[in-house]
């Protein structure tokens, strides 16, 4: 996501007007899971009706807080494929709508990996969504967490409990989605200060590296662990500043007032927690 500085050559001009940048953090619609469990095997193309429609549902949320003469679009995913399908839904509605997509090959290519939790193997290491034994291993871990899980349990929640050994420890899931707030701020502090266009950001993410800012927006009373996550093709809007640490936080699909978040993103911490 390095790359994503290129937009200073974008009509560059001092001092920038704005005061923030906007990010819509998006959910994943729903995929072929119950079939691929069936199966043993994973398609590419794997959003449901039902996930395509959520996903242009999200596209048309997001639609509507944008201004299409001012904003530079850019896009940031998980390689797993449903995040991959759900993102480009969003892209290629927004760009027939006329807006301006910033996007380069090989940034896409290398950028991080935004995703709701890695897979390990047998012997403790992590296998990538690319990885050509990535397919068949996930959906027999799956299927073996299933056997271990209590009835009625969400695999969302008993995995941010940390009690399935094959997804990535709940602290480390906490750190990349700092990571990831990390880089924005600094994208709203040197970059944004210094074009004309408005940076959005769409992020096609996993419930969990959305959870820690859903939970500490609404104070507590939404997230994973209280059976209220962000739903599939659901929005997530942060205004993130130019200046200061005031995160503006708010749900483009629920009636529920979130908190501004306070992140030092040279800590890595919520000011909550100094």
């Amino acid at each position: 996501m390095e790359r994503i500085e290129e937009i200073n050559n974008i009509e560059k001009r001092e001092p920038s007007k704005w005061e923030d940048i906007k990010v819509f953090r998006v959910r994943h619609g729903d995929s072929k899971y119950n079939e691929h469990m069936k199966t043993g095997k994973e398609d590419k193309n794997d959003l449901t009706e039902t996930g395509i429609q959520q996903a242009l549902d999200a596209a048309k949320t997001i639609e509507s807080q944008l201004n299409k003469d001012n904003d530079i679009i850019c896009f940031a995913h998980s390689p797993r494929f449903r995040a991959v399908n759900t993102m480009v839904v969003v892209k290629e509605y927004l760009a027939s709508r006329g807006f301006l997509i910033y996007e380069d090959i090989k940034e896409r290519e290398r950028q991080e990996r935004i995703r709701g939790a890695d897979l390990v193997d047998y012997e403790g290491s992590i296998v990538a969504p690319e990885d050509e034994k990535h397919s068949e291993l996930y959906l027999k871990r799956m299927k073996e967490s299933f056997k271990s899980m209590p009835r009625g349990e969400s695999l969302g929640k008993y995995s941010m409990l940390g009690e399935i050994e094959m997804f990535e420890d709940p602290e480390n899931v906490k750190k990349r989605a700092r990571n990831q707030l990390t880089f924005l701020m600094r994208v709203a502090q040197n970059i944004q200060t210094k074009i004309d266009k408005h940076i959005v950001i769409v992020q096609v993410e996993h419930e969990e590296t959305i959870d820690e800012t859903l939970k500490i927006s609404s104070q507590g009373k939404l997230g994973i662990l209280k059976d209220e996550p962000i739903g599939k093709g659901e929005v997530m809007q942060l205004n993130i500043p130019t200046k200061g640490d005031e995160i503006k936080a708010k749900l483009l699909n629920k009636d529920v007032e979130l908190k501004p978040l306070h992140y030092d993103y040279i800590k890595r911490i919520f000011k909550a927690e100094a």
